[in-house]
């Protein structure tokens, strides 16, 4: 019998148009009606996934959500951080140094805000698909030379696989987590650090056994994840990286209710 869910947003729950489909609402309040938890498991900030545990009915006690790739693990109604890892700021100036060689979109989390020094069209709609402001500094990299949440790159898939392999030239991964979170976003976190370990470390402090998870996602860095828990599920859209490792691989794809596919299944 599973007891807990976590599941992605872009790409798995979410719509290409960053709606939330009806049926995977209903889905979700069949779950918590059956015990079971579900846990958004996102890249996103805490600001921006508390806009969606307000809309499926996850405030409420002793449920939880899973922030940052896995660094920040809080608590949805106190909104008591039981994990914060955070991105040194001596690698910082290091990453900025790297994606300035490159006509990239570039954007810093810190202290849950979004920050930018160049307001482009795209970061702009990024802000707007994940429910946040933006903010404009004049000095990114001052900001980033103090410990953060994370840098994110954005471009065509092009550019920033030429930056990935730069960075495993460098070294820099070597001291920071770089993977995709999408097609066209790169990023930067705590080494070490990803949706598999904060999947652990919630699991561990709930005193759930991985036996009894669920876990869906899409793409590259929700594989940590599914590997991490029971029942692994990939969502027919998702790369072909991640349903080489999953359990199962859902018939529906993200446009269609794959969560809904996925709770029904395996939820009694």
């Amino acid at each position: 019998m599973y007891k807990i869910i976590f599941c992605d947003l872009d790409g798995t729950l979410l719509k290409d148009d960053k709606t939330l489909p009806e049926e995977n609402a209903k889905a979700i309040s069949y779950a918590l009606s059956k015990g079971v938890k579900f846990v958004l498991c996102s890249g996103r900030s805490n600001m921006s996934l508390d806009v969606l545990n307000e809309q499926l009915g996850l405030v409420r006690e002793n449920n939880y959500t899973v922030a940052f790739n896995g660094s920040t693990i809080y608590e949805n109604v106190s909104k008591k951080k039981l994990i914060n890892h955070l991105l040194k700021g001596e690698y910082g100036g290091e990453v900025l140094d790297i994606l300035r060689q490159y006509p990239v979109n570039v954007l810093a989390y810190e202290n849950e805000k979004l920050w930018c020094d160049k307001p482009t069209e795209r970061i702009k709609r990024y802000a707007r698909n994940s429910f946040i402001p933006y903010y404009v500094t004049e000095d990114l990299r001052e900001l980033v030379s103090h410990d953060f949440s994370k840098i994110i790159a954005i471009s065509d898939n092009e550019k920033l696989s030429q930056i990935q392999q730069a960075c495993n030239s460098c070294g820099i991964t070597e001291k920071v987590g770089v993977f995709f979170s999408g097609e066209d976003i790169l990023e930067f976190n705590p080494y070490n650090i990803d949706k598999g370990t904060g999947v652990k470390d919630l699991l561990e402090k709930i005193n759930i056994d991985p036996s009894e998870a669920i876990a869906i996602g899409d793409n590259f860095n929700d594989i940590p994840m599914i590997e991490n828990v029971g029942m692994g599920v990939a969502v027919k859209n998702g790369v072909d990286e991640i349903k080489s490792v999953a359990n199962y691989v859902t018939e529906n794809d993200n446009n269609h209710n794959a969560v809904a596919e996925v709770i029904y299944k395996f939820i009694m």
